[in-house]
């Protein structure tokens, strides 16, 4: 896949309104449960620490996709 294709793509799923908006009830639903989970059930609470981060590094994935495949502003006098 070439960088503007990537770019447009990362952009795309940064602006799609049903993607951003799961992503983030998926998440506070992953909270939700850190925070109702008890203290003792260890398990529980790896697995929803495990979403939270799963999501959020998604979510910087296809930021940095759309940063580093972005074209290069030329250096120069204007």
């Amino acid at each position: 896949m070439d960088s503007a294709r990537i770019v447009q793509e990362a952009l795309s799923l940064e602006a799609n309104e049903v993607f951003t908006t799961e992503m983030e009830k998926l998440r506070t639903a992953a909270l939700m449960g850190l925070v109702n989970t008890p203290a003792s059930d260890a398990d529980q609470i790896r697995d929803h620490q495990a979403m939270v981060r799963a999501i959020d590094e998604i979510r910087a994935k296809v930021k940095l996709l759309a940063l580093t495949h972005a074209p290069k502003a030329k250096s120069g006098l204007a």
